[in-house]
């Protein structure tokens, strides 16, 4: 029979409110834990929302609440070039509601 005394209950609620909890997989966080944007992960539960790769060792995109491999969040929320047909990032062009990398607006007479 285990015996709970006053000490040891106020230990395991000491240790339970010091715990460091995997946002993912809910369970302790040992050894190697990475820590994004105040939340802790074990380094194989922190993975991409859509395909399930790991984003341990690179970037990741962040939307509604989920991590995103680049590839995934491209193909999901990203922006085309009307020109070429690539993502856009970083600097871009907009007219007449079109995006375009400033490389590819030209003028269309000129070229």
């Amino acid at each position: 029979m285990l015996l709970i005394t006053p000490t040891y209950l106020s230990w395991c609620l000491y240790l339970l409110s010091t715990a460091v909890l995997c946002h993912r997989c809910g369970k302790l966080c040992t050894g190697e834990v990475l820590k994004v944007q105040d939340r802790h992960f074990h380094t194989n539960c922190f993975l991409c929302a859509q395909c399930h790769s790991s984003l341990a060792s690179g970037g990741y995109f962040f939307k509604d609440d989920k991590y995103f491999c680049k590839k995934d969040y491209q193909k999901l929320y990203g922006i085309t070039c009307t020109k070429c047909g690539e993502y856009v990032e970083g600097r871009v062009v907009s007219a007449k509601g079109s995006t375009y990398h400033p490389q590819c607006f030209t003028c269309d007479r000129c070229k």
